[in-house]
């Protein structure tokens, strides 16, 4: 019975884990997932979730110049713990399986050392003096091109993680011209991470969510993530209507159920827009999302109809904004 409790807890900890991590992009988050999760190894399946997580979490921060190594390191804690454990006693001989999982484990912390080193990171040197250390071969050369090159990029990056040092929070300056050069660069993946470390800082910032969303929607086009980032971005500035409309867009763009995009609509209707201006952008915005839904080759139709229901009720509540601003 105690055993089922520890297992739904656990469960429950994972979902908020989970709801963490996608609200933001936050090192400190993954590495404690990541860190809880080794507390579940001993169940079925554990050993492979807790490398699952580490693997997302490596995708999600592991690019973070100034906080991602400490994902790799933890990684890499993680499989060496586990490479004592097979480990063979002083003076036995391993047997052919033994010798084989030793094998297998060996590699793996042999391609995280290799990966790492790949990556421009801060405090690189330490992490090639390790490997040095920990492997009974000479390091590669492939692995050292691949590490000259991370501290070339390293150089390239300094001035921008410096001056998000020096600069008091928001830093949204410093944010600005760092997000410029990372679009510049054009790696989808560091352009993405500089964008939500800057909103981390800057979330109740219209303007740099508008302009997250608008790359996600150029560049990206992933369906997940698109519509996810418009999402926050709407509950951190519900009173923007631009961030709206942009949203209802993507919405219909990734073929959204026409429930889905009437409820984000309703929510808007609902968000507190400042100005009365505002509330019929968004009409306006509705109206052309049902209107491009009819076939106007039918003389009449479902969506037709929708559409003219919609007319009348946004006349209606315009005309009551207007009488109730007088």
């Amino acid at each position: 019975m105690k055993i089922a409790e520890e297992d739904s807890s656990r469960a429950t900890v994972y979902e908020l884990f989970e709801k963490a991590v996608k609200d933001y992009i936050c090192p400190e988050i993954w590495l404690e997932y990541a860190q809880y999760s080794i507390g579940g190894m001993g169940e079925d399946g554990g050993i492979a979730k807790v490398r699952s997580i580490f693997e997302r979490a490596l995708t999600a921060v592991g690019i973070h110049m100034t906080k991602g190594s400490t994902i790799w390191d933890a990684y890499r804690e993680f499989e060496n713990a586990i490479l004592g454990t097979i480990q063979p006693l002083p003076g036995s001989i391993p047997s052919a399986e033994q010798q084989q999982m030793l094998n297998t484990q060996l590699d793996r912390i042999h391609t995280l050392f290799k990966r790492q080193l790949g990556v421009p990171l801060l405090d690189m040197a330490s992490t090639y003096a390790e490997y040095e250390e920990w492997s009974e071969d000479p390091i590669p050369e492939t692995i050292n091109q691949s590490y000259k090159k991370a501290t070339q990029l390293v150089e390239k990056y300094q001035p921008y993680e410096e001056a998000l040092l020096a600069a008091e929070t928001p830093k949204l300056a410093e944010y600005q011209a760092y997000i410029n050069f990372e679009v510049k660069e054009g790696d989808p993946a560091r352009i993405q991470l500089i964008f939500e470390r800057a909103l981390a800082d800057n979330c109740l910032v219209p303007d740099l969510w508008a302009r997250y969303t608008q790359y996600l929607d150029r560049q990206l086009k992933m369906k997940e993530l698109v519509l996810g980032a418009h999402d926050r971005a709407v509950r951190n500035c519900p009173w923007t209507v631009g961030l709206w409309k942009s949203y209802i867009l993507a919405l219909e763009r990734h073929g959204v159920d026409h429930s889905t995009i009437t409820e984000t609509f309703d929510k808007a209707l609902n968000a507190g827009f400042i100005q009365a201006t505002d509330y019929v952008e968004i009409w306006q915005s509705y109206l052309d999302y049902l209107r491009r839904r009819v076939d106007f080759t039918k003389d009449s139709s479902k969506e037709l109809e929708e559409l003219r229901t919609a007319f009348v009720r946004a006349l209606d509540y315009l005309k009551q904004e207007v009488e109730e601003s007088k």
